[in-house]
């Protein structure tokens, strides 16, 4: 599959063809209390009532047998994937390039189904891959320029106001720049599911 590159780095993307053979989705409760406590006193106090809430979030694990007749366990968290035992899949996976670790699953296609759906989006994936990373430089740079100015001249009010706004600058810089990145990403990533159905497609008719 196309890689995808920014900069200097590089994401590759693999993706795991073949039929699903089994699907179980289990539900995890998180339980958190907040609030309570107060004070009371002999002309009386407060006491607030402990606020209980829940989330919910489901465990997806299924099961895909691909063309070779090998069978891979795949485990989604916080997805709510449709899937079912019969149905044809592609599952995308991303990872930098010459990278260690797992890949990151970003689109599944149900080829049965005729749709797809984004796992990990532009924003995140490039977040979780390491494609937006803080930018040192430019704040080492900023506190250096408050070093020096304010050495030089006394002012440290201007020095700070100085290398804050370079800092500020370059920092407001890059947040566009790599929201424009997460676009493109988005973009990549539906590129990949087409490309998905159209090779599906081919081996139908082949």
């Amino acid at each position: 599959m196309q890689d995808f590159i920014h900069d200097d780095k590089t994401v590759e993307f693999i993706s795991l063809v073949g039929e699903v053979v089994g699907s179980e989705k289990l539900n995890e409760t998180h339980v958190s209390a907040s609030g309570g406590g107060g004070y009371v006193g002999k002309n009386g106090g407060h006491l607030s009532a402990v606020e209980i809430s829940s989330t919910n979030v489901i465990n997806h694990e299924f099961w895909v047998r691909d063309d070779a007749g090998v069978e891979h366990d795949v485990k989604l968290r916080g997805h709510d994937i449709p899937l079912r035992t019969g149905q044809r899949i592609t599952l995308i996976g991303a990872l930098r390039k010459h990278g260690t670790g797992t890949y990151w699953y970003s689109v599944i296609v149900n080829h049965s189904a005729n749709k797809h759906w984004f796992l990990k989006r532009g924003a995140p994936l490039s977040a979780a891959l390491g494609l937006t990373p803080f930018n040192l430089k430019a704040l080492m740079i900023g506190i250096a320029l408050f070093i020096v100015l304010g050495y030089v001249t006394g002012a440290h009010t201007l020095a700070f106001l100085i290398g804050g706004g370079y800092f500020l600058y370059k920092y407001i810089g890059d947040q566009k720049r790599y929201s424009a990145m997460a676009n493109r990403l988005d973009a990549h990533l539906e590129s990949l599911a087409q490309q998905a159905y159209e090779r599906d497609r081919a081996r139908e008719v082949a």
